[in-house]
C-alpha cells in the first residue's frame, strides 16, 4: 500500500542556522606571533554595527566618543557601543573577537578637525573621515563605501 505523509518535519531548526553562521564566521590567525581570533560576520548580522574607542579617557576624547555613541544609537536600526577599558590594541582585538565590523577611534586630532579614524575589521585598513560622514554612513548602512573613495 502506498500513502503520502501529511506532516513533514524538516530537521533544520534555528540552532543549525546559528551554528552555520558561527562556523563560517570564525577565523583563527597568527598576528605578531600569537593566536588571534576573529569573527567575520557579515555586516547585516553583526551584533554591533560599530564600536567607539576613545584613545584615552582624558583630554575630552571620552566626551567626544560618548557624544558620538549617543547620536549613533539614536539612529533607527543602528547599534553602537563604546569601550574604554585596557589598551587600544586590546580593544581592537576584543571588537574583532565578537565580530564588530567597524571600529571608530577618537584621538587628539578629533578635537582639532572633527574627524575620527575608522578601522575595517577584515583587513585592519584605517581611514580618516569626518564625524558627520560617520553618521551619514551609519544611517545608510554604507560605511564600506567610505573605503572605496
Amino acid at each position: 500500500e502506498w500513502f503520502t505523509p501529511h506532516v513533514i518535519e524538516p530537521a533544520f531548526g534555528i540552532d543549525r542556522i546559528i551554528w552555520h553562521l558561527l562556523d563560517h564566521s570564525y577565523e583563527e590567525l597568527m598576528k605578531e606571533g600569537e593566536d588571534y581570533t576573529m569573527m567575520k560576520f557579515n555586516d547585516k548580522v553583526s551584533p554591533i554595527d560599530a564600536i567607539i574607542l576613545p584613545l584615552f579617557e582624558k583630554d575630552g576624547m571620552d566626551k567626544i566618543a560618548s557624544e558620538i555613541t549617543n547620536i549613533a544609537n539614536s539612529i533607527p536600526g543602528v547599534r553602537v557601543e563604546m569601550d574604554t577599558s585596557k589598551s587600544i590594541g586590546r580593544r581592537y582585538a576584543r571588537a574583532d573577537e565578537i565580530g564588530v565590523p567597524w571600529t571608530i577611534t577618537v584621538d587628539h586630532i578629533s578635537k582639532e578637525d572633527n574627524t575620527v579614524t575608522v578601522r575595517r575589521r577584515d583587513d585592519q585598513l584605517q581611514i580618516r573621515v569626518s564625524i558627520e560622514d560617520i553618521f551619514q554612513n551609519l544611517t545608510n548602512k554604507s560605511i564600506e563605501k567610505m573605503f572605496l573613495e
